[in-house]
């Protein structure tokens, strides 16, 4: 069912929300939503495909609740949401939450210069709806323009937004030659880079899928790579999860077939190596996915390093703006001199007093259970054990 709802703001009335939420019509906001991608400025977790893809390999259990923004008949603002039950046993609550996945930022879509506007159509819109009682927008750059708008008119609605910081994403801002990139790399780490990706390349090939084929096999070795990179730590891969894999053979399938994929494998003679995928959109690269063999005597040697310092010297080469690194954590992407950029978890709590009652029960709940465990499991009563 679609429900249009005019969001009266005085500055630009005309603008109406309606919400999608069956599979059929998700696919027909295919081709506006990649207008207003490119119009928007939007990242690659912000296309269709990817919010597509995050539905069918992990909707289950969830139901769309897809907002899309008109103005004059034209799409300006997409709020890509899906709707399940939270809370516990005995008290259950009504959770929204960004349709996303394996993403570094999530945001709502919108038109520049209409992030006022659309915020506050969307939000008199889930207001007048009530059928939520808590809305989840996690991973949120600290660019957003859209995101700011949204949480003032929740905010301005009666509504409680909170917030905390999020994970920190790591992005590489790219100059206009290797040279001057080179200039802001530590020395010594410099000279590492360019020594190895010398040795390894005299003897080795870059081998990238070719736009047009059949993108499956490079696939499958990037994920047999994966899996032998991470069983060196002693850690299964996450890509091993069968939903997950699902999620990036579909996700990668897709993109790959409107140009947007690099997926390079680094060959000694025939035998693979080492994988790194990769997004190319609009201006910015997002290195994303790697693996590489530990046991090949070439692993010494850095070959997904070298991978990635072909990808950036690619990436400089063609105009590219930024690399987006991925969460921090791994020292190897330390060396690449990138730059910090935080995200942000924002919650909103529903206004009205049925959601408060409800939270109220559900506090109550959780306290009576880590009283009950407190007491059965012959621990010791803290405030905290009623509280938490």
């Amino acid at each position: 069912m679609t429900v249009t709802v005019p969001a009266s703001i005085g500055i630009i009335p005309e603008i109406v929300v309606e919400e999608t939420d069956n599979p059929s019509g998700f696919e027909q906001l295919r081709e506006p939503w990649d207008r207003l991608v490119e119009e928007a400025g939007g990242s690659i977790f912000q296309t269709w495909e990817w919010a597509f893809a995050a539905w069918k390999h992990f909707g289950r259990g969830s139901r769309l609740q897809i907002l899309s923004a008109y103005r004059d008949g034209k799409l300006v603002g997409i709020a890509p949401l899906a709707a399940q039950a939270a809370g516990g046993r005995f008290v259950k609550l009504a959770s929204l939450r960004f349709l996303s996945v394996a993403s570094d930022t999530v945001d709502f879509l919108v038109a520049r210069d209409l992030d006022a506007a659309v915020g506050e159509a969307f939000t008199r819109h889930l207001s007048r709806s009530k059928d939520w009682d808590v809305l989840h927008l996690d991973l949120v750059p600290t660019d957003s323009r859209a995101t700011p708008a949204f949480l003032e008119a929740a905010a301005r609605l009666g509504h409680k937004p909170f917030a905390r910081q999020g994970p920190i994403n790591l992005v590489i801002v790219l100059p206009g030659s290797l040279d001057e990139y080179f200039a802001g790399v530590g020395k010594k780490t410099r000279q590492e880079m360019r020594r190895e990706h010398r040795r390894i390349m005299e003897v080795g090939t870059v081998d990238v899928c070719p736009p047009g084929d059949e993108v499956g096999g490079y696939l499958d070795i990037l994920l047999h790579l994966h899996a032998l990179r991470f069983a060196r730590k002693g850690t299964p891969s996450l890509l091993a999860d069968p939903s997950l894999s699902a999620f990036y053979r579909d996700v990668v399938r897709m993109l790959h077939s409107r140009g947007w994929v690099r997926l390079a494998l680094l060959r000694i003679g025939e035998e693979p190596i080492a994988a790194h995928l990769s997004f190319w959109h609009r201006d910015r690269v997002y290195w994303h996915q790697c693996g590489f063999d530990p046991s090949s005597p070439w692993a010494r040697h850095s070959p997904v390093r070298a991978l990635l310092l072909d990808s950036l010297t690619r990436a400089i080469r063609a105009g590219m703006k930024e690399i987006a690194f991925g969460r921090e954590g791994e020292a190897y992407k330390l060396d690449f001199a990138p730059q910090r950029r935080v995200t942000y978890h924002h919650l909103v709590v529903a206004g009205w007093p049925s959601t408060r009652l409800r939270l109220v029960l559900h506090a109550t709940t959780q306290r009576v259970g880590r009283f009950v465990r407190a007491i059965l499991g012959g621990g010791k009563l803290t405030p905290f054990a009623l509280w938490g």
